[in-house]
């Protein structure tokens, strides 16, 4: 967790104090920093023929700059811009590797923490994702969570690849009863490849995405109800490596594939001759997310044996009562019938329950109360 008054960089999650900024129209990179009598001022740092004026006072929350104009003067031409906090950069990217990478918008303006969204390609990381953007539109039952934009009934995903650095990062705020924004929650995708590489065929690219994932404050788990023979390396290394208190959510995604199939089965799945679940069990996955917390854990011990059931990826490396994992089974919503990669969040299942765990986990969520 950064406090307010720290920035994280999603790309190399390296934390800051500093507040730098980059003008793409003019190709300037310039700082701002506090003189000795506490004033703000501007510096453009290197050579450049950019002279960057700042014109006023800075626009200030709880006591940092959020919003000020600058004069830019170069080659003869004046021009006038209004920075906000989109325009800052990571300083240590661009120091150590000359690349510009935007910080998300409030982080450092007020604590912020960073969830791994981690899983094997085409299991759901994104959609899930996107479904936790969209719920924030829907009812008054997840008031508790705002985000900056909200999509739209369906959305067209987009995937994470090895060789890209930003990734997909998606912005949820948590806030308080009258609406302030009082966290910062980053979901940070990442590439499925990573669990699919085996340890000699490991570069760059792993050895960077793997990082992100241990540097983060929580990780998402994803798995979907495919039984995966061979265990990804990734998986040991995630489990054994990180922190014991670090929150781990195991996710098994899609399961409103499971339910129909539970349905034209006659209303049991049975994997041999154990049961694995029944029609019931989707009615009361519908209710746990507005349940009180003793109705949620006794659904946890349902998702976790249907889990450590069907996954044996799961089975044969997390161990059974390691006290930091949890169990969820939810679906993010309907694929469209033409297409798998459009997703309609109306019949989402379940899907707030592991941000919930992890947000509880954090600090951040009373789990103990209804909402």
């Amino acid at each position: 967790m950064q406090k307010a008054g720290i920035s994280i960089c999603t790309h190399c999650m390296k934390e800051s104090e500093e507040f730098c900024y980059y003008l793409s129209s003019q190709n300037v990179f310039f700082e701002l920093v506090k003189n000795p009598l506490g004033h703000y001022k501007t510096e453009v740092p290197g050579n450049t023929n950019a002279d960057i004026i700042l014109v006023g006072r800075p626009k200030m929350y709880k006591g940092l700059p959020i919003k000020f104009t600058v004069r830019c003067v170069r080659e003869g031409k004046t021009d006038e811009i209004t920075i906000q906090p989109d325009k800052r950069v990571c300083p240590h990217c661009y120091r150590e590797k000359k690349e510009i990478t935007y910080l998300s918008s409030f982080t450092g303006f007020i604590p912020t923490y960073t969830i791994a969204v981690v899983g094997r390609p085409s299991v759901g990381k994104s959609g899930w994702a996107n479904s936790c953007i969209f719920e924030n539109g829907k009812n008054e039952k997840t008031r508790f969570i705002r985000s900056r934009s909200v999509f739209s009934r369906h959305i067209r995903l987009n995937t994470t690849q090895m060789n890209e650095r930003n990734g997909l990062i998606q912005e949820l705020f948590l806030t308080d009863k009258k609406g302030k924004a009082k966290a910062l929650i980053l979901l940070c995708d990442t590439p499925g490849e990573l669990l699919t590489q085996d340890i000699k065929s490991r570069g760059a690219d792993y050895q960077f995405h793997m990082e992100r994932v241990l540097a983060a404050d929580a990780i998402i788990y994803m798995i979907d109800d495919r039984k995966v023979g061979k265990v990804s390396p990734l998986l040991s290394d995630i489990f054994f490596s990180t922190e014991d208190d670090h929150p781990i959510a195991v996710v098994m995604t899609k399961m409103d594939k499971l339910e129909k199939i539970c349905k034209e089965r006659g209303g049991t799945l049975r994997s041999g001759d154990n049961i694995i679940l029944t029609s019931d069990y989707f009615k009361e996955l519908r209710q746990a997310e507005s349940a009180g917390v003793y109705e949620k854990a006794k659904h946890m011990l349902v998702d976790k044996s249907i889990i450590r059931t069907i996954a044996p990826e799961i089975k044969a490396v997390v161990d059974e009562n390691k006290e930091n994992v949890a169990y969820f089974a939810i679906s993010s919503g309907t694929p469209d019938p033409t297409d798998e990669n459009i997703l309609y969040y109306e019949n989402a299942m379940g899907n707030f329950l592991p941000l919930e765990y992890i947000l509880g986990c954090l600090g951040l969520y009373d789990y103990k109360k209804r909402r």
